[in-house]
């Protein structure tokens, strides 16, 4: 099992990594973050995770001060403390960047499915969909890269699709370098 999580990963770093031509033509740039969070409200004992996360951004609108971007972000994470699984997940969101000052400081939101391994009541169910709004900043570093700085409270819930939907709230750090092409 664990190999196959391993291959996964590999998979979605490489295919982030050196995204096509053709998506070149959509997508601006390409991004990844590790990601650090821990539950805000799971009553048997704390909930943390790791993770990576890799995606790609596209320029929906763009003026003189700033810009509006479509994130497609995959993720891959593990929990640890009280209970132990994986979760992957592919959200899309959007980002509103201030670009008037050197660093662009950023507001975020998304929703999108999910899957973990964890069994415990707060979820009900393995499928489940991942919402989040946070903030961070973009600091330019050289040669169209940029270090990410960023925080989220993150929502984990199956919407109702099970009778037991109390779901997980978090509160996420992330740090990330993101590429222009």
């Amino acid at each position: 099992m664990r190999r196959i999580w391993l291959v996964t990963l590999a998979a979605v770093w490489g295919l982030t990594l050196w995204p096509s031509p053709a998506a070149a033509g959509l997508f601006r740039h390409w991004e990844t973050a590790a990601y650090w969070h821990q539950d805000m409200d799971v009553s048997e004992g704390r909930l943390y995770s790791a993770g990576l996360m890799f995606g790609v951004v596209a320029d929906l609108t763009h003026w003189e001060r700033g810009r509006l971007e479509l994130h497609l972000d995959g993720l891959l994470g593990g929990y640890g403390d009280h209970a132990r699984g994986v979760e992957m997940g592919l959200v899309p969101g959007l980002r509103l960047c201030l670009t008037r000052w050197g660093v662009e400081p950023y507001l975020e939101a998304g929703i999108g499915p999910s899957y973990n391994t964890l069994h415990i009541p707060a979820l009900g169910m393995s499928f489940n969909f991942l919402s989040y709004a946070g903030l961070g900043l973009r600091i330019p570093l050289q040669g169209g890269r940029h270090l990410e700085l960023g925080w989220r409270v993150r929502h984990i819930s199956n919407a109702g699709l099970d009778e037991r939907n109390h779901g997980v709230t978090s509160s996420q750090l992330q740090v990330g370098v993101s590429f222009t092409f």
